[in-house]
């Protein structure tokens, strides 16, 4: 009898710990499909700001400013719908894990490096994406950009509130890790260097030319549980 009354409790706390599993994995799932929701929604509710016609772009700074003063410019990528509000903070750690809204979210935001000034001069103008998830924003940005890999030109619009810079792609690599991509103050030397070694890791010879006078977009994956970085580099277009 006190064996199956041992074999019992056994079996019971067996079946406590599976159901608490089941509803452990439950919540998770219901957390991550809250966090997807909330990220579409976001851009949902952006684009209700946004007109474009033709190659024009234009965005209302002034009602979106309002919902997130961090808000810099927006990103759009050739012939793509989308368009990704960027946010700066005073670091580069809050946006990791907070939306547009400044809400928490694992998916974070897009966001340009504090250092960068976003005026359409800087050297290097680092943005960061939050990829840990397949189908997070900059993980679709990507797949967006793989889709047009091939193609001669691949462009990339930063929208600001007096103007809209157009930048050419020409250099796509994934490395493991690396901060050299992240690099924002340079002499003209330093600078070819930086150009050169960018150029040299690219999966493609894009037929950009790239020199000493130009300025450059970095667009990088960031806290990607140690799995590939997927950089792209693209040059402001005179």
């Amino acid at each position: 009898m006190k064996r199956d009354k041992i074999r019992l409790k056994s079996r019971n706390k067996r079946s406590i710990i599976v159901v608490a599993l089941i509803v452990i994995l439950i919540v998770i799932l219901a957390i991550y499909s809250k966090n997807r929701n909330k990220t579409s929604n976001i851009l949902s509710r952006v684009s209700k700001y946004v007109e474009v016609k033709d190659s024009s772009i234009n965005v209302n700074f002034k009602v979106l400013k309002k919902i997130n003063k961090d808000l810099v410019a927006c990103m759009k990528i050739e012939d793509s719908d989308a368009l990704y509000p960027i946010v700066k903070s005073k670091d580069n750690n809050y946006y990791l894990n907070h939306n547009f809204y400044r809400n928490k979210n694992k998916e974070g935001w897009l966001f340009a490096d504090c250092n960068s000034l976003v005026d359409g001069l800087d050297k290097n103008l680092i943005i960061y994406g939050n990829n840990k998830e397949e189908n997070s924003m900059i993980g679709n940005i990507i797949k967006t950009l793989n889709s047009k890999l091939y193609k001669d030109n691949i462009f990339i619009t930063i929208v600001k509130e007096n103007e809209n810079i157009k930048y050419q792609v020409f250099s796509v690599y994934q490395v493991k890790s690396d901060i050299y991509y992240t690099k924002t103050d340079f002499n003209s030397t330093s600078f070819l260097n930086f150009i050169n070694i960018i150029k040299k890791r690219s999966i493609r010879d894009f037929k950009v030319e790239v020199d000493g006078n130009d300025n450059v977009l970095t667009l990088a994956t960031c806290n990607n549980d140690d799995k590939y970085i997927v950089v792209i580099h693209a040059k402001k277009c005179k």
